[in-house]
């Protein structure tokens, strides 16, 4: 079982929070618009500022495209485990809200920042604004369902919060057969691979229609595909990390983006996932948060 250490793939080249949505149909490509907006987000005492810029930033990227595009009505569900003095906490989080009928290509400039702390609540705020291109989502939709598992491969092992040492699994089941790709970015900005697998030649995963697959357990594919599969167990440097896990499906085929040496920073990722979504109309990123402590 491998360790998800970005650098540790590096040097060995051999080891490397919600619905998504992909297109099926699509007569004509919806123009690319630069749009801005911003977002003030009051910060907990349990959040850092890393990361308070990081939720205010994608409000208001959020805030940007319902301003241009418009909204749907959407419910998300989160479960998710906290320790407190050593005591675990399952904490369930419905949040109500709006699904954007738009989505984000990529910044066109860095996203600017400004703290502030109210001198009568003693209240920390983090103003955030961002300048991207952005298209309307003009296309017919089939949902998918994907899960970030912890330490077990069923849907009840989803979590975004992990402990140095649990293991890494994601679940994956669509309505439409096509391709997937997995990757992973840590709080360096170094992005690798994990899907397809590293002994792998295709340039994406192919997957059929109403499969439930669950990359990164050799317990759970085939026979003729185990010797292939990578497994990974999280790994964490200091007392905690943020990561992110992107996975990237489309119903037509594709190609990752070049990496000779097993990893590539997050500039040149980013590069190629915008052109991906405007050349590929077929194609959607899902971006999902992974929290990880000692």
């Amino acid at each position: 079982m491998k360790a998800v250490s970005v650098i540790s793939v590096w040097r060995r080249a051999l080891c490397v929070s919600v619905a998504m949505m992909v297109c099926t149909t699509v007569a004509v490509a919806a123009p690319v618009k630069t749009i801005c907006g911003d977002y003030t987000y009051v910060v907990p005492d349990n959040v850092s500022r890393e990361e308070a810029k990081r939720i205010a930033a994608e409000r208001a990227r959020l805030e940007a495209l319902a301003a241009e595009f418009g909204t749907t009505v959407s419910q998300d569900n989160t479960t998710y485990v906290s320790s407190r003095n050593g005591k675990g906490d399952v904490v369930f989080q419905s949040l109500g809200g709006s699904e954007v009928r738009g989505e984000w290509l990529g910044d066109t400039e860095e996203p600017t920042y400004r703290f502030a702390v109210d001198e009568r609540t003693g209240e920390t705020s983090v103003y955030a604004r961002v300048c991207g291109k952005a298209r309307e989502i003009s296309r017919s939709e089939v949902p998918l369902q994907v899960r970030v598992l912890r330490n077990g491969t069923q849907p009840n092992h989803e979590s975004e919060a992990f402990r140095a040492g649990d293991d890494l699994y994601v679940s994956f089941l669509s309505p439409a057969g096509g391709y997937v790709a997995v990757f992973l970015m840590d709080e360096d900005g170094q992005v690798v691979c994990m899907l397809p697998y590293q002994s792998q030649t295709a340039a994406a995963y192919a997957v059929v229609a109403d499969r439930e697959y669950v990359f990164f357990s050799k317990a759970q594919a085939s026979q003729a595909e185990r010797p292939t599969v990578d497994e990974y167990v999280m790994t964490c440097a200091g007392e905690q990390e943020t990561d992110y896990l992107y996975l990237v499906f489309s119903t037509q085929p594709f190609s990752k983006p070049a990496m000779p040496s097993g990893v590539i920073g997050f500039e040149d990722f980013h590069a190629w996932r915008v052109r991906l979504l405007k050349r590929d109309e077929h194609a959607q990123v899902l971006q999902k948060t992974i929290i990880i402590r000692k």
